[in-house]
C-alpha cells in the first residue's frame, strides 16, 4: 500500500483565515471485540473500561469530575468527554497495553492541564478532536515513556494561551503518516509538535524543525514541528526568551506571514532538496529574511521575494555564511537579491542570485552602518540571470563615508570589475549602443519603471524600514522619505519601482538560463547608472 502523505492545516490567532488541509485518512481497523452497553456517567464508563473490549460512546456526552484512568485494552469509539474543574492535573491518562480512540472528542476545563496523556502504551488513534483553548497547562497530547501512537484520520487541536504546544513526543514514537493535522494555535511560542529525548520519534510530518538547546527540561535540546504560518513568529519568541535557536531545517517550501530575523547563531538548512523560504504580501515592504547575529550559517536553500517585498537577504552589521543559496528577487517592490548592510557575506559554493525589472541588482554592498563586503571562497561560483543589473554594486554616497568596501575573490567567483567598481559576470559585454536615460534622476520613466536615482536603495535597518541602527524606522515609505532624502536627494516618492504582477521575468525562464550557462552571456551591467 502506498504511504498517504500528511497535510497539515494550522491557523495561528496572528493569521486570517486557516490553510487548507487534505484529508487522507486511513480507514479504521476492523476491531472484533465484543460491544459493552453505552455508559452514561463517569461511573459506568470506568466499569465498563475495567472489563475491557469496545465501547462506544456514540452520542454521549460525559462529565469527567475526577481524572479517568485507563489501563485495559479498550476500544473507545465515538463520544464526549468533558472535564470539570474539579481536575487539577492531566485530564484523560493511557496505561493499557493496546488503546484504541476512534472519532473521540475530549474539551478541557479552566483547572485542567494536558487533555491525553498516552503512557508506554501501543496507541491506536482514527480521527480525534481535541479543544485545549482553556486549560491552566500542559498539552493536548502527550505521548511519553515508550509509547508507540500511531494516528490517522482527522486530527484537530484547538490550544489555548496557556498551552505548550499542540503534541508532546517525549522518549516515544509518534506516526502520523496517515493523519490530517488540523491545530490551531494561539501565542507565538507554540509548534504543532515538540519532540524530546534521543529514543523520541516523529514521522509522517513534513513541518519546518526547530531546534533548541536550552527549551526542555534542565536546559536540554528540544525539537519543535512549526507551521508556516507561526515560523518567523516562533523563532522571535524563542530567541527572545533564550531558548537557544541553534538550528532550521526546511522539509518542505515555506511561506512567510512575517519577516524570519535570525537574531542569534543557527545553521538554516534545505535538506538536499534546496526548498524555499518564500516571502508574501503579508510581509508588505520588508525584506524576507534578516541576518542581526555571528554565526549564522545558510545552507542549500532559497530565499524568494514576493512582489510586496523588497529584499530576499538583509545581512545587517554581522558575517554570515552562504553555501550553495539561491537568492531569488524576481517580483519585488523594489530591492537587491541580497542587501550587505554594514557587515560581510562569506560565500561558498554557488550563489544563484536571479532578478527582475524592479530588482536594483544582485548584491547592494552597503556602508552606511561600517566596513561592508562580500569573500567569495576558493571554489565558489557566481550565476546571475537578470535585467541588466549589476552583480555586486556599490552607491557613490557609500565609497565617500569613510568606510570601507572589500570585495574578495570576485574575479575567481567569475565576476570582473567595471568601469564604475561594480562588478559583472566576467563574460557580460557592455553595449556600446546602449543609450543613457534621458529621464535621469526625474522620475519615473517612460515605461512605468524607476529613474535611476529613485531605484538606488535605501539604507535599510534590520526591519526593513528606515536607517537607524538600532532598528528605529525613520522613514516613511509611502512618502518616499530614503536614504536619498538624508543625503539631500529627491528621494523616490515620484518614481517607485511598479508592483504590478508583471514585474519581473518568469522564474523558470531565469533557472532555465542558469541551468544551461546562458546566463553568463547576458549583460549584467546596470543599463543606467548609479549615483
Amino acid at each position: 500500500m502506498k504511504r498517504k502523505f500528511l497535510a497539515v492545516v494550522v491557523t495561528a490567532a496572528m493569521v486570517a483565515g486557516a490553510l487548507p488541509g487534505i484529508a487522507l485518512a486511513a480507514p479504521a481497523d476492523e476491531y472484533k471485540t465484543e460491544t459493552q452497553e453505552t455508559p452514561d456517567s463517569q461511573e459506568e464508563l470506568t466499569e465498563a473500561i475495567a472489563r475491557g473490549g469496545e465501547i462506544d460512546l456514540t452520542g454521549r456526552r460525559i462529565e469527567l469530575t475526577s481524572p479517568l484512568s485507563i489501563s485495559s485494552d479498550v476500544v473507545i469509539r465515538g463520544g464526549t468527554l468533558v472535564g470539570t474543574d474539579s481536575v487539577t492535573g492531566n485530564l484523560v491518562t493511557l496505561m493499557g497495553n493496546n488503546i484504541t480512540l476512534d472519532q473521540v472528542t475530549i474539551q478541557t476545563a479552566a483547572a485542567n492541564k494536558s487533555a491525553l496523556h498516552a503512557y508506554g502504551t501501543a496507541l491506536t488513534v482514527n480521527g480525534l478532536t481535541i479543544d485545549h483553548s482553556s486549560a491552566a497547562g500542559g498539552a493536548p497530547i502527550i505521548i511519553s515513556s515508550g509509547a508507540d501512537a500511531v494516528f490517522s484520520g482527522d486530527i484537530r487541536l484547538t490550544l489555548g494561551n496557556s498551552s505548550w504546544y499542540g503534541i508532546n513526543v517525549d522518549s516515544a514514537k509518534a506516526d502520523f503518516s496517515g493523519a490530517d493535522l488540523n491545530v490551531t494555535t494561539a501565542a507565538d511560542a507554540q509548534s504543532v509538535i515538540c519532540r524530546e529525548g534521543e529514543s523520541a520519534s516523529v514521522s509522517g510530518v513534513s513541518l519546518t524543525v526547530v531546534v533548541t538547546e536550552k527549551d526542555g527540561g534542565g536546559s536540554n535540546q528540544q525539537t519543535a514541528y512549526v507551521a508556516d504560518s507561526n515560523l518567523a513568529q516562533f523563532v522571535a519568541a524563542k530567541t527572545a526568551a533564550g531558548a537557544d535557536v541553534s538550528r532550521i531545517e526546511l522539509h518542505k517550501d515555506v511561506t512567510l506571514t512575517a519577516p524570519l530575523m535570525l537574531s542569534e547563531g543557527m545553521t538554516v538548512s534545505g535538506a538536499s532538496d534546496g526548498f524555499a523560504i518564500n516571502g508574501s504580501d503579508a510581509l508588505g515592504r520588508e525584506n524576507v529574511v534578516t541576518v542581526t547575529a555571528d554565526g549564522v550559517e545558510l545552507n542549500g536553500i532559497t530565499i524568494r521575494t514576493a512582489a510586496a517585498n523588497k529584499s530576499a537577504l538583509h545581512i545587517y552589521k554581522t558575517e554570515t555564511i552562504l553555501n550553495n543559496v539561491t537568492l531569488d528577487n524576481t517580483q519585488t517592490a523594489g530591492g537587491a537579491a541580497m542587501l550587505v548592510n554594514g557587515g560581510t557575506a562569506r560565500i561558498s559554493g554557488t550563489l544563484n542570485l536571479l532578478l527582475g525589472e524592479n530588482s536594483w541588482g544582485g548584491i547592494n554592498v552597503d556602508t552606511t552602518n561600517g566596513d561592508a563586503g562580500v569573500i567569495f571562497e576558493d571554489g565558489s561560483q557566481v550565476n546571475a540571470a537578470g535585467e541588466g543589473q549589476n552583480v555586486i554594486y556599490v552607491d557613490e554616497e557609500d565609497r565617500n563615508n569613510g568606510n570601507t568596501v572589500t570585495i574578495t575573490g570576485a574575479e575567481e567567483a567569475g565576476l570582473a570589475q567595471d568601469a564604475d567598481g561594480n562588478y559583472i559576470t566576467a563574460d557580460a559585454e557592455e553595449d556600446p549602443e546602449q543609450p543613457e536615460d534621458p529621464d535621469k534622476g526625474d522620475g519615473p520613466s517612460e515605461d512605468g519603471g524607476a529613474s535611476d536615482e529613485d531605484s538606488r536603495p535605501e539604507n535599510e535597518n534590520p526591519a526593513g524600514g528606515g536607517n537607524n541602527a538600532d532598528g528605529e524606522d525613520s522613514s516613511d515609505d509611502s512618502a518616499g522619505n530614503d536614504k536619498d532624502q538624508e543625503n539631500g536627494g529627491e528621494g523616490r516618492a515620484a518614481g517607485a519601482p511598479k508592483t504590478g504582477d508583471d514585474a519581473g521575468t518568469p522564474y523558470a525562464a531565469l533557472a532555465a538560463l542558469i541551468g544551461s550557462g546562458a546566463a553568463a552571456g547576458l549583460v549584467l551591467k546596470k543599463k543606467k547608472r548609479l549615483g
